[in-house]
Parts: C-alpha cells; structure tokens; sequence
C-alpha cells in the first residue's frame, strides 16, 4: 500500500512465516509479532551489520536496536568483565555476548524465535559452503578464467550498489568508504 519495506517484509512473514528471512537482503534487524501463533521472531542481517540487543528473565523479554536504549528495561546494569576485554581486546564485543552481563545481542544471520515452548536463538543464514560461481560456472569444479572471474565480480558489485540504492528515504553516500 506505500513503498516502504517494512510493509514487504510483514507481507513475507505473512505469507511464509520466519522462514522469509532467507528471502531477505541487506542490512537489517527486526521484529515481527505472529498474534495467530502467540510467536515473536527477531532477526539480525547475515552479515551483523544493524545490531539487536535483548534480555529474557524467563517471562519478559526486551529488546532495542542500540545497548543504551535497552539498559532502561534491564533490572541491573553491570559490566560484565569478559565483553569489556573482548572490546579492549578487539575494538567491538563477539555475540552473542555484550559489555553487560544482563544484556545479549543476537548473533549476525540468527533468529530468535519466542512462543510457548520457550526461547531458541538458530540461524537462518550460513556462509556458502560452494564458492557462487560454481553454479553459474560452464566447468563446474574449476575455477573461472580471470576475464570470467573479473566479469562476474563486475556484475556482483552493480547489483549490490543497486540494491543499495532501493530505499524508501533519500539515499546518500560517503566517498572516502573506498571500495
């Protein structure tokens, strides 16, 4: 009824439950209430790049897009000493585990997935176990000739810059981000 995505991504969900999450590309983290199931799915892109934070006591959940906005649900606020030495350590905390010991964030190309059974965190998305162009490729089991090779890393990178540019508020874009 707009353009707007998220109208696109309940539609997929609508139709074909949390298993639309592997219909899905491009940076995203998300919510999705199934009020028929009694079901709460939330989703992290497969490449982790928009962060998704929770806490689940058992009962309750909370979650937000940013730690700071979720420390206000949670029932203590503490450091938790391990995610502290993995961002001294490494610049960023490894999921699922965060700064804080109550708080959580799901791993890049998993989802959570809450109902009356209780709580399950599985991915939805993997890292192709076959190189793409295997499927495309005339020889399959060899690699492809360098002209081969620099036409497809050619047509890849279009295709991303074009489904970046898709968007339902103005795009820009910084041009120091090199390649």
């Amino acid at each position: 009824r707009t353009r707007a995505d998220t109208e696109t991504i309940l539609r997929l969900f609508a139709h074909g439950g949390a298993e639309a999450l592997s219909r899905l590309e491009g940076m995203f983290g998300l919510a999705v209430w199934d009020a028929k199931k009694h079901e709460l799915t939330l989703a992290r892109d497969p490449l982790g790049v928009k962060p998704l934070y929770y806490h689940f006591d058992g009962t309750r959940i909370s979650f937000a897009s940013e730690l700071r906005a979720l420390t206000a649900l949670l029932p203590r606020v503490e450091l938790d000493p391990a995610g502290v030495m993995d961002y001294l350590s490494y610049g960023f905390v490894h999921a699922p585990r965060t700064a804080l010991s109550s708080a959580l964030k799901l791993p890049p190309g998993h989802r959570l997935v809450l109902n009356a059974h209780g709580l399950r965190v599985e991915p939805f998305w993997e890292i192709p176990s076959r190189p793409p162009w295997e499927a495309h490729h005339r020889h399959a089991g060899t690699d492809p000739s360098l002209p081969e090779a620099e036409a497809e890393v050619e047509t890849r990178l279009i295709a991303a810059v074009r489904g970046q540019l898709l968007s339902d508020v103005p795009v820009g874009a910084f041009l120091s981000g090199g390649l």
